[in-house]
């Protein structure tokens, strides 16, 4: 940039490292000084929707991110970030057209995520089977994906395969141990099957990695409410349990 304080790439870069510090007010000024040098970026028009996005500002998020795919239209990251933003805004078709759209370009950095994030959509509309074919194809892709991983045990266990939640959730702990997501998830699908002694191990594994996570808290009191010295303590972890909901 000292020798040449218009390189748009640059300025673009620095956008990306403000962004990632969520320094969110520097990364718009050094996006929009990149977007001033050259307006037809379409990178830098899907990283400042990705800066509006973090922020909540979700029809701002909207214009960068139609401004990108008008500028490169096989641009996959960005419909996949466009259906981020329906799926925000609840309009799930939309949502559902525009991962689809990321789908069939198949040229995004992260080609995993496309599917991951229609599986969330058929796991909230109930689409299990659904759901979980997605997940399978976001782990084929990207084996490392915990929340893929979690997920799909999340999908199994509604649709009754509770065996395969199971396994599909000791991955994801041997991928991630101090996953409390996961932690917690195992416990409660010991709990299901009645195997109380272990499902309290997780949940107390969870709450030594995050001594004030609540679910864990809760989990464990409803498993074994008997640790508790009293219903007084019980009733007072209930209460800040649904407050913080």
């Amino acid at each position: 940039l000292e020798v040449k304080p218009d390189h748009f790439f640059a300025l673009g870069n620095l956008g990306i490292i403000f962004s990632q510090l969520k320094k969110f007010k520097e990364a718009i000024e050094f996006f929009n000084k990149t977007l001033k040098i050259n307006p037809k970026y379409a990178e830098g028009h899907n990283n400042l929707g990705n800066v509006y996005y973090e922020l909540s500002e979700f029809d701002k998020s909207l214009d960068c991110y139609k401004k990108a795919i008008k500028l490169s239209p096989n641009f996959s990251d960005a419909f996949n970030n466009l259906g981020n933003v329906y799926q925000k805004k609840e309009d799930f078709d939309k949502a559902i057209e525009n991962y689809e759209l990321a789908i069939s370009h198949d040229s995004g950095s992260s080609k995993d995520k496309p599917y991951y994030n229609l599986g969330n959509i058929y796991r909230e509309l109930g689409n299990f089977n659904k759901s979980i074919d997605l997940y399978k194809k976001a782990i084929d892709i990207n084996p490392n994906s915990i929340d893929a991983h979690i997920n799909l045990s999340i999908s199994l266990n509604k649709n009754g395969n509770l065996d395969e939640a199971i396994n599909w959730c000791k991955k994801a702990i041997e991928k991630d141990p101090t996953n409390v997501t996961a932690l917690n998830n195992f416990g409660k699908y010991h709990h299901e099957i009645g195997n109380e002694d272990l499902s309290i191990v997780y949940y107390k594994k969870a709450l030594e990695i995050k001594p004030t996570n609540l679910r864990s808290r809760w989990l464990l009191m409803n498993t074994f409410p008997i640790i508790y010295k009293n219903f007084e303590q019980i009733d007072h972890f209930k209460k800040h349990f649904e407050k913080n909901l």
